[in-house]
Protein backbone atom coordinates (compact mmCIF):
# COMPACT_ATOMS: atom_id res chain seq x y z
CA UNK A 1 0.00 0.00 0.00
CA UNK A 2 2.75 2.59 1.05
CA UNK A 3 4.48 1.58 -2.95
CA UNK A 4 1.38 2.94 -4.13
CA UNK A 5 0.93 6.13 -1.88
CA UNK A 6 4.92 6.84 -2.64
CA UNK A 7 4.29 6.36 -6.54
CA UNK A 8 1.36 8.69 -6.46
CA UNK A 9 3.57 11.33 -4.69
CA UNK A 10 6.11 10.50 -7.08
CA UNK A 11 4.15 10.79 -10.12
CA UNK A 12 2.50 14.44 -8.94
CA UNK A 13 6.09 15.84 -7.92
CA UNK A 14 7.13 15.19 -11.48
CA UNK A 15 4.00 16.89 -12.92
CA UNK A 16 4.64 20.13 -10.66
CA UNK A 17 8.12 20.27 -11.96
CA UNK A 18 7.23 20.01 -15.35
CA UNK A 19 4.42 22.89 -15.13
CA UNK A 20 7.05 24.98 -13.12
CA UNK A 21 9.71 24.47 -16.47
CA UNK A 22 6.95 25.46 -18.70
CA UNK A 23 5.80 27.97 -16.67
CA UNK A 24 9.97 29.63 -16.50
CA UNK A 25 10.13 29.00 -19.85
CA UNK A 26 7.22 30.83 -20.95
CA UNK A 27 7.93 34.14 -18.74
CA UNK A 28 11.62 34.05 -20.52
CA UNK A 29 10.36 34.48 -24.19
CA UNK A 30 8.47 36.95 -22.86
CA UNK A 31 11.67 38.73 -21.43
CA UNK A 32 13.24 38.57 -24.00
CA UNK A 33 10.66 39.72 -26.47
CA UNK A 34 10.49 43.14 -24.16
CA UNK A 35 14.10 43.24 -24.67
CA UNK A 36 13.63 42.99 -28.73
CA UNK A 37 10.60 45.77 -28.73
CA UNK A 38 13.38 48.18 -26.70
CA UNK A 39 16.67 47.32 -28.97
CA UNK A 40 14.01 47.17 -32.12
CA UNK A 41 16.09 49.46 -34.71
CA UNK A 42 14.39 53.08 -35.31
CA UNK A 43 11.69 53.07 -38.06
CA UNK A 44 11.90 55.00 -41.34
CA UNK A 45 9.28 57.58 -39.86
CA UNK A 46 11.02 58.23 -37.11
CA UNK A 47 13.97 58.99 -38.56
CA UNK A 48 12.29 61.28 -40.87
CA UNK A 49 11.12 63.13 -37.70
CA UNK A 50 15.00 63.41 -36.63
CA UNK A 51 15.72 65.13 -40.27
CA UNK A 52 12.80 67.13 -40.31
CA UNK A 53 13.68 68.35 -36.90
CA UNK A 54 17.35 69.15 -37.89
CA UNK A 55 16.59 71.48 -40.78
CA UNK A 56 13.95 73.38 -38.67
CA UNK A 57 16.70 73.84 -35.99
CA UNK A 58 19.46 75.30 -39.16
CA UNK A 59 16.59 77.57 -40.20
CA UNK A 60 16.42 78.95 -36.75
CA UNK A 61 20.37 79.71 -36.47
CA UNK A 62 20.45 80.85 -39.93
CA UNK A 63 17.44 83.25 -39.23
CA UNK A 64 19.40 84.51 -35.96
CA UNK A 65 22.54 85.10 -37.65
CA UNK A 66 21.43 86.91 -40.56
CA UNK A 67 19.28 89.22 -37.74
CA UNK A 68 23.10 89.49 -35.12
CA UNK A 69 24.64 90.55 -38.34
CA UNK A 70 21.84 93.02 -40.03
CA UNK A 71 22.03 94.88 -36.33
CA UNK A 72 25.14 95.10 -36.00
CA UNK A 73 25.49 96.93 -39.46
CA UNK A 74 23.08 99.48 -39.05
CA UNK A 75 24.72 100.28 -35.55
CA UNK A 76 27.89 100.47 -37.01
CA UNK A 77 26.52 102.64 -39.56
CA UNK A 78 25.16 104.90 -37.02
CA UNK A 79 28.42 104.89 -35.21
CA UNK A 80 30.47 106.05 -38.26
CA UNK A 81 27.84 108.62 -39.23
CA UNK A 82 29.52 112.50 -38.55
CA UNK A 83 27.19 114.00 -35.31
CA UNK A 84 27.26 117.39 -34.89
CA UNK A 85 29.03 118.88 -31.65
CA UNK A 86 26.94 120.30 -28.53
CA UNK A 87 27.87 123.76 -26.82
CA UNK A 88 27.11 124.56 -23.22
CA UNK A 89 26.32 128.36 -22.17
CA UNK A 90 25.37 130.49 -19.27
CA UNK A 91 21.34 130.87 -20.20
CA UNK A 92 21.39 134.11 -19.83
CA UNK A 93 23.71 134.85 -22.61
CA UNK A 94 20.41 133.10 -24.49
CA UNK A 95 17.82 134.98 -22.60
CA UNK A 96 16.87 132.39 -20.90
CA UNK A 97 15.76 133.18 -17.28
CA UNK A 98 12.18 132.04 -17.02
CA UNK A 99 11.54 128.38 -14.92
CA UNK A 100 9.58 127.50 -18.55
CA UNK A 101 11.74 127.33 -21.50
CA UNK A 102 10.04 128.98 -24.51
CA UNK A 103 8.06 126.66 -27.14
CA UNK A 104 10.76 127.29 -30.02
CA UNK A 105 13.46 125.88 -28.17
CA UNK A 106 12.08 123.04 -26.09
CA UNK A 107 13.58 119.89 -27.10
CA UNK A 108 16.40 122.07 -28.54
CA UNK A 109 17.96 123.37 -25.59
CA UNK A 110 18.20 121.79 -22.01
CA UNK A 111 19.14 123.42 -19.12
CA UNK A 112 20.94 122.43 -16.00
CA UNK A 113 22.94 123.85 -13.02
CA UNK A 114 26.63 123.64 -12.90
CA UNK A 115 28.45 121.22 -10.55
CA UNK A 116 29.00 123.25 -6.93
CA UNK A 117 27.31 126.53 -8.18
CA UNK A 118 23.83 127.70 -8.73
CA UNK A 119 24.74 128.91 -12.20
CA UNK A 120 22.37 128.22 -14.57
CA UNK A 121 23.61 126.79 -17.90
CA UNK A 122 21.69 125.57 -21.31
CA UNK A 123 22.82 123.27 -23.45
CA UNK A 124 22.08 122.15 -27.04
CA UNK A 125 23.69 120.78 -30.36
CA UNK A 126 25.43 123.98 -31.86
CA UNK A 127 23.25 125.22 -34.52
CA UNK A 128 20.57 125.76 -31.63
CA UNK A 129 22.32 127.18 -29.39
CA UNK A 130 24.00 129.59 -31.90
CA UNK A 131 20.19 130.32 -33.97
CA UNK A 132 18.88 130.78 -30.11
CA UNK A 133 22.18 133.40 -29.83
CA UNK A 134 21.13 135.00 -33.14
CA UNK A 135 17.46 135.57 -32.69
CA UNK A 136 18.49 137.21 -28.99
CA UNK A 137 20.47 139.64 -30.35
CA UNK A 138 18.45 140.72 -33.14
CA UNK A 139 15.90 141.48 -30.46
CA UNK A 140 18.18 143.38 -28.24
CA UNK A 141 19.75 145.35 -31.05
CA UNK A 142 15.94 145.72 -32.84
CA UNK A 143 17.90 145.04 -36.52
CA UNK A 144 14.87 143.76 -38.01
CA UNK A 145 15.75 140.88 -39.93
CA UNK A 146 19.53 141.82 -40.10
CA UNK A 147 21.99 139.80 -37.44
CA UNK A 148 24.77 140.31 -35.56
CA UNK A 149 26.33 138.05 -37.83
CA UNK A 150 26.59 140.93 -40.60
CA UNK A 151 27.87 144.19 -40.75
CA UNK A 152 24.80 146.90 -39.23
CA UNK A 153 24.12 149.00 -42.04
CA UNK A 154 21.77 152.17 -41.97
CA UNK A 155 19.54 152.45 -44.51
CA UNK A 156 19.59 155.79 -44.78
CA UNK A 157 23.03 156.93 -44.21
CA UNK A 158 23.71 153.50 -46.88
CA UNK A 159 26.84 153.12 -45.24
CA UNK A 160 28.38 150.54 -42.18
CA UNK A 161 28.07 151.65 -38.86
CA UNK A 162 30.17 148.75 -37.28
CA UNK A 163 31.77 145.72 -38.81
CA UNK A 164 32.06 142.87 -36.82
CA UNK A 165 35.55 141.06 -36.45
CA UNK A 166 35.42 137.84 -38.66
CA UNK A 167 38.15 136.18 -41.00
CA UNK A 168 37.88 133.20 -43.28
CA UNK A 169 41.03 131.68 -44.56
CA UNK A 170 40.57 129.52 -47.62
CA UNK A 171 42.83 126.83 -48.92
CA UNK A 172 46.46 125.15 -47.15
CA UNK A 173 49.36 126.70 -48.31
CA UNK A 174 51.70 123.09 -48.92
CA UNK A 175 54.48 125.32 -49.31
CA UNK A 176 54.37 126.86 -45.82
CA UNK A 177 53.69 123.55 -44.29
CA UNK A 178 57.03 121.83 -46.05
CA UNK A 179 59.35 124.70 -44.18
CA UNK A 180 61.16 122.61 -41.35
CA UNK A 181 60.05 123.41 -37.80
CA UNK A 182 56.02 124.31 -38.28
CA UNK A 183 55.13 121.13 -37.00
CA UNK A 184 51.38 120.04 -37.62
CA UNK A 185 49.84 122.99 -37.66
CA UNK A 186 47.62 123.61 -41.08
CA UNK A 187 49.00 126.78 -42.73
CA UNK A 188 45.96 128.55 -45.56
CA UNK A 189 46.35 130.81 -48.21
CA UNK A 190 45.24 134.35 -47.50
CA UNK A 191 44.59 135.32 -51.21
CA UNK A 192 41.78 135.15 -53.63
CA UNK A 193 38.48 134.98 -51.45
CA UNK A 194 40.82 134.87 -47.94
CA UNK A 195 39.47 137.87 -45.58
CA UNK A 196 40.51 139.34 -42.24
CA UNK A 197 37.75 141.96 -40.82
CA UNK A 198 37.58 143.61 -37.40
CA UNK A 199 41.19 143.66 -36.32
CA UNK A 200 41.55 139.90 -36.51
CA UNK A 201 45.09 139.03 -37.78
CA UNK A 202 46.71 135.50 -39.42
CA UNK A 203 50.31 135.02 -38.99
CA UNK A 204 51.83 130.84 -39.45
CA UNK A 205 48.49 129.22 -39.26
CA UNK A 206 47.00 131.29 -36.40
CA UNK A 207 44.02 133.66 -36.17
CA UNK A 208 44.55 136.02 -33.33
CA UNK A 209 41.35 137.95 -31.78
CA UNK A 210 41.32 141.71 -30.90
CA UNK A 211 38.01 141.75 -29.47
CA UNK A 212 36.91 139.78 -26.79
CA UNK A 213 33.10 137.97 -26.92
CA UNK A 214 31.51 134.48 -28.25
CA UNK A 215 32.75 133.69 -31.35
CA UNK A 216 31.86 130.79 -33.81
CA UNK A 217 34.82 129.02 -34.87
CA UNK A 218 34.65 126.29 -37.80
CA UNK A 219 37.53 124.30 -39.88
CA UNK A 220 37.14 122.16 -42.83
CA UNK A 221 39.71 119.79 -44.19
CA UNK A 222 40.05 117.18 -46.84
CA UNK A 223 41.34 114.39 -46.64
CA UNK A 224 42.70 111.64 -49.00
CA UNK A 225 43.59 107.84 -48.31
CA UNK A 226 47.53 108.07 -49.34
CA UNK A 227 48.84 105.02 -48.14
CA UNK A 228 52.67 104.15 -48.17
CA UNK A 229 55.26 101.47 -47.98
CA UNK A 230 58.37 100.31 -47.06
CA UNK A 231 60.05 96.71 -48.63
CA UNK A 232 60.42 95.20 -45.02
CA UNK A 233 58.35 97.14 -43.12
CA UNK A 234 54.86 98.89 -42.54
CA UNK A 235 54.34 100.99 -39.43
CA UNK A 236 51.25 103.09 -38.09
CA UNK A 237 52.38 106.62 -39.03
CA UNK A 238 52.56 105.26 -42.77
CA UNK A 239 49.73 103.47 -42.95
CA UNK A 240 47.01 104.52 -40.23
CA UNK A 241 43.44 103.11 -39.43
CA UNK A 242 42.46 106.89 -38.52
CA UNK A 243 43.35 110.58 -39.10
CA UNK A 244 42.57 113.17 -36.50
CA UNK A 245 41.28 116.48 -37.05
CA UNK A 246 42.01 119.38 -34.07
CA UNK A 247 41.01 123.14 -33.16
CA UNK A 248 43.44 124.64 -30.00
CA UNK A 249 43.07 127.70 -28.40
CA UNK A 250 46.06 129.43 -26.85
CA UNK A 251 45.00 131.64 -24.00
CA UNK A 252 47.47 134.95 -24.13
CA UNK A 253 45.96 134.90 -20.21
CA UNK A 254 47.40 132.59 -18.94
CA UNK A 255 49.83 131.14 -21.41
CA UNK A 256 48.42 127.30 -21.87
CA UNK A 257 46.83 125.98 -24.91
CA UNK A 258 44.42 123.01 -24.88
CA UNK A 259 42.03 121.85 -27.16
CA UNK A 260 39.15 122.47 -28.21
CA UNK A 261 37.21 120.49 -31.02
CA UNK A 262 38.49 116.88 -32.14
CA UNK A 263 37.23 115.10 -34.71
CA UNK A 264 38.16 111.54 -36.44
CA UNK A 265 37.82 110.19 -39.91
CA UNK A 266 38.10 106.19 -40.15
CA UNK A 267 40.25 105.17 -43.41
CA UNK A 268 37.33 102.40 -43.70
CA UNK A 269 35.61 105.41 -45.57
CA UNK A 270 38.56 105.28 -47.83
CA UNK A 271 38.84 101.92 -48.65
CA UNK A 272 40.80 102.85 -52.00
CA UNK A 273 44.33 105.34 -52.79
CA UNK A 274 43.72 107.56 -53.13
CA UNK A 275 40.07 108.48 -51.78
CA UNK A 276 38.90 111.40 -50.29
CA UNK A 277 36.69 112.28 -47.52
CA UNK A 278 35.90 115.90 -45.94
CA UNK A 279 35.80 116.47 -41.87
CA UNK A 280 34.15 119.30 -40.10
CA UNK A 281 34.19 120.77 -36.19
CA UNK A 282 32.86 124.08 -35.27
CA UNK A 283 31.38 125.48 -31.97
CA UNK A 284 30.92 128.55 -29.74
CA UNK A 285 33.94 129.89 -27.66
CA UNK A 286 34.41 132.48 -25.67
CA UNK A 287 38.11 134.13 -26.77
CA UNK A 288 40.14 137.32 -24.51
CA UNK A 289 41.58 140.01 -26.62
CA UNK A 290 44.91 138.34 -28.17
CA UNK A 291 43.83 134.34 -28.01
CA UNK A 292 45.00 132.29 -30.94
CA UNK A 293 42.94 130.07 -32.30
CA UNK A 294 44.56 127.19 -34.84
CA UNK A 295 43.99 123.79 -36.62
CA UNK A 296 46.30 120.64 -36.70
CA UNK A 297 46.16 117.21 -38.11
CA UNK A 298 47.47 114.15 -37.37
CA UNK A 299 48.39 113.25 -40.72
CA UNK A 300 49.80 116.53 -42.58
CA UNK A 301 50.99 114.37 -45.35
CA UNK A 302 47.03 113.40 -46.41
CA UNK A 303 45.51 117.15 -46.59
CA UNK A 304 44.30 117.86 -49.68
CA UNK A 305 45.36 121.31 -50.85
CA UNK A 306 41.72 122.59 -51.95
CA UNK A 307 40.24 126.12 -51.74
CA UNK A 308 36.81 124.82 -52.51
CA UNK A 309 37.11 121.73 -49.68
CA UNK A 310 39.34 123.52 -46.79
CA UNK A 311 38.27 126.08 -44.71
CA UNK A 312 39.24 127.96 -41.39
CA UNK A 313 36.90 131.05 -40.16
CA UNK A 314 35.07 132.33 -37.09
CA UNK A 315 32.91 135.05 -36.11
CA UNK A 316 31.34 137.30 -33.56
CA UNK A 317 28.13 136.25 -32.77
Amino acid sequence: MSIYINNAISRLSNMADTKSHEKAKMLYEKDNIDAEKHTRKPTKKSTIYVVVGLILLNLVLMTTLITLVVKWRVARQIALEPREQTVCLACQELGLFDEELPEEVKGKISRKRKEKSEELVCCGYTSSVLERMVSEAIKQRGTGVKSSLYPLVSKECNYTTRILPSAQVNGISTTEMENEGVGDIIHWETSDKSFLKGGITYKDGKLTIKEPGYYYVFSQIMLRNVQKTTPNLVTYEENPTHLDHYMHHYSRKDGTTRKILEASKSLCEMPSANDETTSTIGAVFYLEKHDEVFVNTSHPQNLVPSQEGSHFWLYLT
